[in-house]
């Protein structure tokens, strides 16, 4: 396989740039392939390697001094970039990686070898200390999307890790009416199963590929469903629903782990 770079803007080294990037760049080395995580100032003189951007993309003049130095160009686009239709330097890609498998088919590209490769779960999450005892619902992560008053959130990068773990459930709830709302990602879901942690979540292509429409805590956007899950998950709380809810996201954890994700990315490169 040819060396594989990650790149992004300005070093950012936090959230999907760590995942994406730093930790899938360093398990690929562990298979003997040259991995490493860049800014994209310095991908200027690389040749004969294959670059996936993450949460950046620069100009056609770039990118195709990129692929006449015989690389391979691929969009992440499960980092919040996503829409490659709206985006004309997309066109210029050899691959894309959809956060879902509806938006791999909505953006089927005949010349463009697309795959789906959802968020893995970060190894700095743990199973919960609550030991199940009281139901105890958080948000991790900035509260500028938040669709709903959850009491208890954590946006701080540094802590949300120890922060997790004093919580047996999560939320994760779009809006549906949103343009995005169809290409999410599933990084949210991928902390709650690091935590071992049920979830109120969204009924997302994205949450749907992972968790089939039986798993008990989906919701709408509205204020009024919202309200009546988070009702029905402190209610069913270690009964039938909430360990079936449980085992699902435990099925889930093993499918999201980081060695199971990492694999996912050989193959796909190694068809290129």
């Amino acid at each position: 396989m040819k060396p594989v770079y990650f790149v992004a803007a300005n070093n950012n080294r936090t959230g999907s740039c760590k995942t994406r990037g730093i930790e899938i760049s360093n398990e690929l080395r562990k298979f003997n392939i040259i991995s490493d995580y860049r800014n994209y100032q310095d991908m200027m003189d690389v040749k004969d390697s294959i670059i996936i951007y993450i949460k950046c993309f620069w100009g056609s003049e770039f990118i195709e001094r990129l692929k006449n130095q015989n690389n391979i160009i691929i969009a992440d686009t499960c980092c919040g970039e996503v829409h490659p239709l709206e985006n004309k330097y997309f066109e210029l890609c050899d691959g894309i990686i959809y956060p879902n498998k509806y938006a791999l088919g909505y953006y089927a590209r005949s010349n463009i070898k697309g795959t789906v490769i959802y968020h893995h779960i970060d190894p700095l999450y743990n199973k919960n200390m609550t030991n199940d005892s009281t139901f105890k619902l958080c948000y991790i992560g900035s509260s500028d999307t938040l669709t709903y008053n959850i009491p208890n959130i954590c946006s701080d990068i540094s802590s949300i890790f120890d922060y997790s773990r004093n919580y047996n459930c999560h939320y994760c709830v779009w809006k549906k009416d949103d343009i995005d709302f169809s290409f999410r990602p599933n990084s949210k879901l991928s902390t709650a199963a690091g935590c071992e942690a049920n979830i109120i979540l969204s009924k997302s292509p994205t949450h749907l590929d992972l968790l089939d429409a039986s798993y008990p805590y989906y919701t709408d956007s509205n204020t009024v469903d919202i309200e009546k899950v988070i009702l029905l998950a402190k209610e069913t709380f270690n009964k039938n629903e909430w360990k079936h809810g449980k085992n699902m996201i435990m099925k889930l954890k093993k499918s999201l782990s980081l060695t199971k994700i990492v694999d996912d990315y050989i193959q796909y490169l190694e068809g290129f």
